[in-house]
């Protein structure tokens, strides 16, 4: 009998250490789509084909390097251009890499044969945001902010733009979909 109660405080004290460990994480936030102007954004950035989980790899290291030139980056960004349900996952293209702060912009442009440099416009955007407090943050943003943004742009006549995410650690995760009529 002391056997079977150790196993139901054992069980109890779980599913309440995973309910505030996913209250903390986001997991069970409410998630809601925001229309706003965002950018223009300036970044230094590496194309990648293969598993998006390896990207990380990338923007920690041109985080360092940008840094290591002198040039501060506090944000970190990918856009994602297929959907891992549907492409090999060795074929998946990905550009990743660090928004450049905009006192650092021309000193980066300098460095063009170092540091691929792109800008992404001013736009409008269908945003989702989340508080960033772990990776299961990141995760929690995926699987409820790329439904949703979807969702949006079908519902309201849109084409389905490949998601801008920026990581601007340790504050917030922004998903955005550009806005472009069908």
């Amino acid at each position: 009998m002391n056997a079977f109660k150790n196993l139901i405080l054992f069980i109890a004290v779980s599913v309440i250490g995973f309910m505030i460990f996913g209250w903390y994480s986001g997991i069970f936030a409410r998630a809601r789509v925001e229309v706003k102007f965002v950018g223009p954004y300036v970044a230094a950035y590496c194309d990648n084909i293969g598993k998006y989980s390896e990207t990380r790899h990338i923007q920690d290291s041109l985080y360092n390097l940008l840094w290591e030139d002198g040039i501060e980056n506090y944000k970190t960004f990918g856009i994602y251009f297929d959907n891992p349900k549907y492409a090999d996952v060795k074929k998946l293209h990905s550009r990743v890499g660090c928004i450049i702060e905009k006192a650092y912009v021309q000193k980066a442009e300098k460095l063009s044969d170092k540091y691929n440099v792109l800008t992404i416009d001013r736009q409008q955007c269908a945003v989702v945001e989340f508080h960033f407090r772990n990776t299961f943050t990141i995760y929690a943003g995926i699987y409820k902010a790329y439904p949703l943004l979807k969702k949006y742009a079908d519902e309201n006549g849109y084409k389905q733009e490949p998601i801008i995410e920026i990581f601007d650690i340790p504050n917030r995760i922004s998903f955005m979909m550009p806005l472009l009529k069908k």
